[in-house]
């Protein structure tokens, strides 16, 4: 009879059994031996929860909302039930996967609501059980013709994504749950020039995708896939300068899809079994990060702001912490309105959770805190008379995304952050020489990415 195999079980229950010391085996009368029970060791789980589905100029369906909102939640306590569950089987792995996929991409703009389906395949590398460096390309072939008609100074044509990245997560023998952060490109084939109407060139920006992944195992060597996240795409401004003298100028901001994929997958090479390691030591982290926050701005001008800041970091097990982080973007764009002006403040505090080696780890993180400009009007009652009163003005945020860890030793930390920043700006009333307005309430999307260096103790 093997060693007995034990559910997951209450903390207590694992503190009692950990306590049964070892005994001598005996003999029964049959001449069969005694065995004491035999704990597996540990693993963990860690999700990548994509953000919220932006529409055209920072807006947001309230139905997207609400449908992401429910999944980060339902996310967020799957991870804290499987957390800290002991994970008995060991599944075996191979280093090299290859595998085919087919893709939706959903957008929903004001007005209506934009599909595209592609095709594409993948290759990934398993640095070990539970961390791969994976790669995706997807094409998708109509010819699209972009909606609203702004938009088709970005984009247009058929679409292809290049993606690379870090999937981490939870693996057993015959399921696995990843979360996954991968930067790349977007490219599109068929963007109007500005100058030039009727002729077109290619385009490619900058993205970033966030999202889970499900996987089944039928047998040793196929993987059946299922993938969700978001992509946000970072469109830079368009200048044309003119014969006038004047120029022409096509807005940036960050375009949010949201993407599904379902495809099937082979294992090559031979395979073996994850052999687990212990974490570094430490239960608190305090540290500095160089950041760079990409985010639509005053009079639609695409912001690219550099700051940098310090973060602290409480770890209550070796799967879960608590991160707080403050920031400090010091460029002044000299442009001002009722929400935002000025340099930026920000702060954010909440869970990370997810899979930590002795070598390096892999988090999700979903934090909630602020943002707040240094300089933006109220009063218009002196206008154009100096001085026009400005004020601070700070908004509810959060940041979700995925964090890298590398352990050069047992107390220092390189870190590396890429995530989702969603800001919320509320109703705001504003003086004016005879009487006041309110500005309306919107939502802005941006991309943040951040590294650091922090220091256990």
């Amino acid at each position: 009879m093997g060693p007995q195999i034990i559910p997951c079980a209450s903390s207590a229950e694992r503190g009692r059994l950990r306590n049964i010391q070892p005994r001598a085996i005996s003999q029964s009368q049959e001449g069969r031996p005694r065995r004491r029970p035999v704990l597996p060791p540990p693993t963990e789980f860690a999700m990548a929860v994509p953000g919220q589905i932006e529409k055209f100029a920072g807006g947001h369906g309230k139905k997207q909302i609400r449908s992401k909102t429910r999944f980060l939640a339902v996310s967020t306590l799957v991870f804290l039930f499987l957390g800290p569950c002991q994970a008995w089987a060991q599944a075996a792995y191979s280093r090299f996967e290859v595998g085919v996929q087919t893709s939706l991409t959903s957008v929903w703009h004001s007005a209506a609501t934009d599909h595209d389906i592609g095709v594409g395949g993948r290759f990934a590398y398993n640095i070990s059980r539970v961390f791969a460096l994976d790669a995706q390309f997807d094409f998708y072939p109509r010819n699209e013709v972009p909606f609203p008609a702004i938009t088709a100074l970005q984009e247009g044509g058929r679409r292809s994504v290049w993606i690379a990245g870090l999937k981490a997560g939870w693996h057993r023998q015959k399921v696995g749950l990843f979360g996954k952060t991968r930067p790349g490109i977007i490219s599109f084939g068929k963007v109007q020039q500005l100058n030039a109407p009727g002729q077109f060139d290619r385009r490619t920006h900058f993205a970033l995708e966030l999202g889970g992944v499900l996987e089944l195992y039928p047998t040793e060597r196929t993987i059946l896939r299922f993938d969700v996240g978001e992509m946000l795409a970072r469109y830079g401004e368009r200048v044309v300068q003119l014969s006038q003298g004047a120029s022409l100028i096509a807005p940036g901001y960050v375009a949010s899809f949201f993407q599904t994929s379902v495809g099937l997958s082979y294992r090559i090479g031979r395979q073996g079994e994850a052999q687990l390691q212990s974490g570094n030591k430490g239960r608190f982290e305090i540290g500095g990060q160089f950041s760079w926050l990409n985010i639509l701005g005053s009079f639609f001008r695409l912001r690219d702001e550099p700051g940098y800041g310090g973060r602290f970091t409480y770890d209550l097990y070796r799967w879960l912490g608590l991160d707080a982080r403050v920031s400090y973007f010091y460029r002044d764009p000299h442009t001002v309105d009722f929400q935002e002006g000025g340099k930026i403040l920000q702060g954010f505090f909440g869970p990370k959770a997810g899979i930590r080696r002795s070598g390096m780890g892999t988090f999700l993180k979903f934090q909630p805190g602020f943002i707040s400009y240094g300089t933006t009007l109220t009063d218009f009652r002196n206008f154009p008379h100096p001085p026009i009163p400005f004020e601070r003005q700070t908004h509810f945020a959060f940041n979700a995304g995925g964090v890298l860890e590398f352990y050069p030793s047992s107390q220092a930390t390189l870190r590396f952050d890429a995530g989702h920043v969603q800001i919320f700006y509320g109703p705001k009333t504003v003086f004016l020489n005879q009487g006041s307005v309110t500005a309306p309430s919107y939502q802005k999307t941006g991309i943040e990415v951040s590294t650091g260096f922090g220091w256990r103790f």
